[in-house]
């Protein structure tokens, strides 16, 4: 539970939050980008990118 308040209070989707730590959990070398204050930074606009790009391919298709 703290981590979906730090992730809010941070200005992040928790969601997108936990999906990114997951799939880097295994590559990242510097734990603090795992945190949501520092995952932010690094990481938070490549997965704003990929969603709009997702939303754009599921709206054109309609």
């Amino acid at each position: 539970m703290s981590l979906l308040t730090t992730a809010k209070a941070a200005g992040i989707r928790p969601g997108d939050h936990f999906k990114g730590v997951l799939t880097r959990l295994s590559t990242c070398m510097d734990v603090k980008q795992l945190t949501p204050h520092g995952w932010k930074d690094p990481f938070a606009a490549e997965v704003a990118e990929r969603r709009h790009a997702l939303l754009k391919s599921i709206v054109s298709e309609v």
